[in-house]
């Protein structure tokens, strides 16, 4: 009870606290003038705060998440041993001592959520052994030895917490003059003097300030240089140093990059030595927002290492997805990333990693969908599947359902072309519907955005129609949010236009009270909305069996005003003089036209298109016709 307790304590903190260094933020997806049912490719990522710094580092929601089902498994292990008992709350406790510490530096988040992810895979064993009845969990036994070794390293991760705590309360943190004798230390003398002064800039560079001043101290060459001539221990301390300077000040990385720290970092990822390819990941993905420009080329190395290290040990993997989620924001490197095999891993930690290292790859794969040609690279890999697979995991936050959604609106958007497998969206469609939210404006856009681009397909028209697409399309429609709004027109037009199977389409859409849904549209400002509305009227209007609902719903005057405003392209006039037409058929649908003064707005119509011309005709040749019976 007592560790219940004190995990729930831990949570509250960790929130509050870890939450000021990441800051998620959504954005408006770009805009655009769709025609005839098509739609811009505008699936974007949940963005983030526009401050540099909050970009990189780890999300406290993903290290709670993680912590969370950490502790949920170890509840169902039954008599664990002593070791893991202490390891569960040294693991607690440190997540309690990580959110004291404000900045922290990235290499230590990392290492604790390295820790937590080996440590829920060992639970997730044991689980397994459970439900395969094996005695006294013989495989959480085994594993023992990996036990203590994720307690040393919890055990160094709260040394360095605490040598972070030591410095920012010592004088060292306000005085230049401690930093340059430092500094000074790097360039002669032992390895021994130099890694100790490399250990405590490493402390002293999370803070802004004190990372400006090693800088102007000539500490960037000096640290760059041991990166050469150094022994291991020197070499990682220099990295941590360069790390936290180049995430505590952007203007550092450009300082680094000029003396080509970029290179040296690079080469460290293939050596042989786990600790310094953790270090320079972990580097490299600190700087891997900084404005490229021509800039992308001195990446090249650098990104051949990462996406090895994406296949390498849980250490290495946590910084490299954290490395590679920052530098796909950047278009010029996208291509690169993809050529040099970043998909597959992607995918296989999106499916299977822990939750930091799953959310951050689903960040990546979702900025990666926004290149066309990479979507179809991404859908002939199987991501659609893989995407799916997520959404139906329990407790998926918000931010990464956004993700996920983003990248199957991008991959759905080339649904229309027929260049890729529609299999995989028969059974996802029920999942793009469920997976939309009210707390999430992006996240219901994308999911309505993603519907859109599989209404374009005939076969699979089909398929929405019988998952109930259409009423949960209607519900859409009743909403304020435009996009959504504008999305969920289109997709229910393109329904409406499916020759072959209409009937059943058409009298779903006015069960759903479909009708009254699009002459709302037609009082809205939008012309997209006016424009989708006329078009499925336009359908729904060929069947004579829906033209009472039709004229009771009151469209007759709003297409007539649609024909008056100026703002209506042809497009727009052509189904909305198709509709009247169609009206004009019965003696009902004709009184109403001329009893709304269709005549004078008809008569007046200027459009230039052949089909408007002759359905002004037809209307009025059979008003005419009406006056002289009456008469």
């Amino acid at each position: 009870m007592k560790l219940i307790g004190a995990v729930q304590h831990v949570m509250c903190r960790a929130s509050a606290v870890l939450s000021n260094q990441i800051c998620l933020s959504l954005s408006s997806p770009r805009g655009g003038s769709p025609r005839k049912g098509s739609v811009d490719r505008i699936g974007w990522p949940a963005r983030c705060s526009p401050n540099i710094k909050k970009m990189r580092v780890f999300a406290s929601q993903d290290v709670n998440q993680l912590l969370h089902r950490c502790f949920s498994l170890y509840l169902g292990v039954r008599n664990p041993s002593a070791g893991l008992q202490d390891l569960m709350n040294q693991s607690i406790m440190l997540v309690n001592e990580i959110t004291g510490h404000s900045p922290c530096s990235q290499d230590v988040v990392g290492q604790y959520v390295s820790v937590l992810s080996r440590l829920q895979e060992i639970l997730q064993e044991g689980v397994r052994g459970k439900k395969l009845a094996i005695f006294r969990w013989r495989s959480l036994r085994t594993a023992e030895k990996e036990v203590e070794e994720l307690r040393q390293r919890i055990s160094v991760i709260r040394g360095d917490l605490h040598s972070l705590m030591n410095v920012m309360r010592s004088r060292l943190l306000n005085s230049s003059g401690a930093v340059s004798v430092l500094v000074a230390r790097l360039g002669k003398g032992k390895n021994e003097r130099r890694e100790a002064a490399a250990r405590k800039l490493a402390v002293l560079a999370v803070d802004r300030t004190t990372g400006r001043d090693i800088a102007n101290s000539g500490g960037v060459p000096m640290l760059i240089k041991i990166l050469d001539d150094g022994d291991v221990r020197c070499q990682i301390q220099a990295l941590r140093a360069l790390a936290n300077m180049a995430l505590s000040d952007p203007d550092n990385q450009e300082a680094i990059l000029y003396h080509g720290g970029l290179e040296r970092i690079g080469k460290l990822l293939f050596v042989d030595c786990k600790a310094l390819q953790e270090q320079a990941a972990c580097c490299l993905g600190n700087m891997s927002d900084m404005f490229m420009g021509e800039l992308s080329e001195n990446w090249s190395r650098a990104i051949i290492g990462l996406v090895h290290l994406l296949h390498t040990s849980v250490w290495c993997r946590v910084q490299a997805v954290r490395a590679v989620t920052g530098l796909v924001r950047h278009p010029e490197l996208r291509s690169e990333l993809v050529a040099c095999g970043v998909v597959k891993p992607l995918l296989k930690l999106a499916m299977g990693g822990c939750q930091v290292t799953s959310h951050l790859a689903v960040r990546a794969l979702a900025y990666l969908s926004i290149d066309e040609e990479i979507s179809f690279v991404l859908a002939q890999a199987g991501a659609v599947n893989v995407l799916m697979a997520i959404l139906k995991r329990d407790g998926l936050g918000d931010k990464c359902k956004e993700n996920v959604m983003c990248c199957l609106a991008n991959i759905a958007a080339l649904e229309h072309s027929g260049g890729i497998n529609s299999k995989p969206w028969d059974k996802g469609i029920k999942l793009l519907m469920g997976a939309c939210t009210e707390q999430s404006a992006v996240c219901r856009r994308n999911s309505v955005l993603a519907l859109t681009h599989l209404s374009r397909r005939q076969t699979l028209q089909e398929v929405m129609a019988k998952c109930g697409a259409i009423p949960w399309l209607v519900e859409i429609m009743r909403i304020s949010d435009l996009a959504s709004k504008q999305r969920a027109a289109i997709a229910l037009a393109n329904i409406a236009s499916n020759r072959k199977h209409s009937s059943e389409a058409h009298t779903q859409i006015v069960a759903a009270g479909g009708v009254e849904a699009m002459a709302e549209l037609l009082k809205s400002e939008d012309p997209l909305c006016r424009e989708q509305a006329c078009r499925t009227l336009a359908r729904l209007s060929l069947r004579r069996k829906f033209h009472g609902q039709l004229l009771s719903s009151g469209v007759t005057a709003l297409l007539l005003v649609v024909l008056k405003t100026s703002s209506s392209s042809n497009t727009c006039v052509g189904f909305a003089t198709c509709t009247l037409a169609a009206l004009s058929r019965t003696t009902n649908g004709l009184e109403e036209i001329r009893r709304c003064g269709g005549r004078r707005a008809v008569g007046q119509l200027g459009c230039g298109n052949v089909i408007c011309k002759r359905n002004r005709a037809t209307i009025l040749t059979r008003l005419k016709e009406r006056t002289t019976t009456s008469s």
